[in-house]
């Protein structure tokens, strides 16, 4: 188990120390530009790419806030981020809404009105998708499911 984590992680990053994550704006629900590095300094960030009317991504929010709640990592910043420039009053609507229990500290959320972490990372198709990054905002990890996620945390311990 531990060498195919091994192997992952070694396909994921270059022979010679990590890949720099590209630069990109995010803004926040006043459309202001809005930094996760900024707000937190954390050990990691996982940039968590989904749409609101997703089944799958909204099953993988649910994997994460569970493992966040279960674990409670304290050097581990989750940013949710929605990829699209279209439906952004809908989407803060919907994050916004106190039933979709998306109001709890472990979930910075962010837009990306302009595409450019959409096109810094080469998201093609429909999230989710998720990226790992260390505080010197270095790709530790992307692509990875939601439920791996606890398999990966362990190791970066």
């Amino acid at each position: 188990m531990l060498w195919r984590l091994f192997f992952f992680l070694l396909l994921s990053a270059p022979v010679f120390g990590q890949i720099a994550a590209p630069d990109f704006q995010l803004q926040d629900h006043k459309e202001q530009q809005f930094d996760f590095q900024e707000q937190r300094q954390a050990k990691y960030y996982l940039l968590f790419f989904w749409h609101f009317q997703c089944s799958h991504c909204q099953q993988g929010l649910a994997k994460v806030e569970e493992f966040l709640k279960d674990k409670s990592p304290e050097d581990i910043q989750v940013v949710t981020i929605f990829p699209f420039a279209h439906q952004k009053e809908a989407f803060w609507s919907y994050v916004q809404d106190s039933s979709n229990q998306l109001q709890t500290p472990f979930f910075q959320h962010a837009t990306d009105y302009k595409a450019t972490a959409r096109r810094a990372f080469d998201l093609k198709g429909q999230p989710p998708f998720l990226v790992l990054l260390n505080d010197k905002k270095e790709i530790l990890s992307s692509g990875f499911k939601a439920k791996k996620l606890e398999r990966i945390w362990k190791e970066l311990r």
